[in-house]
């Protein structure tokens, strides 16, 4: 991720980096997080067990992502302190669940089940 953040941020761009096990991820979301890089440095998308499952930036800083002790319950807070700590601006999206443990699967939309349903033809 470090290294995606610098080269896209060098030059010149911002980046919105993403998780692929959150149905709450919709395109309304990620529009509003590209566009908050606008005016904030960074946008971030904390999730219920602690970690996050966007994190969009404009600027780079290697600190954000050393020594990060991941898929922990303090990814999120450790991510904000340290974008604080820079005197970065932040977008606080809402928290969001992310879908990890099979326990997660009772989270996924009624609508997810009744494709899956109509593909598989039950």
């Amino acid at each position: 991720m470090a290294r995606a953040v610098r080269r896209v941020t060098e030059a010149g761009e911002s980046i919105v980096l993403i998780g692929t096990d959150c149905p709450q991820l919709d395109r309304s979301l990620l529009r509003a997080a590209a566009s908050s890089l606008q005016h904030y440095d960074a946008t971030i998308s904390p999730t219920t067990d602690g970690g996050y499952v966007l994190l969009g930036l404009r600027r780079y800083d290697p600190a954000l992502f050393r020594d990060i002790v991941w898929s922990t319950p303090t990814v999120a807070s450790e991510t904000l302190s340290r974008l604080t700590q820079l005197g970065w601006t932040v977008q606080h999206n809402p928290i969001v669940r992310d879908i990890d443990q099979p326990d997660d699967l009772a989270y996924l939309p009624p609508s997810w089940l009744d494709l899956q349903q109509a593909e598989h033809g039950s």
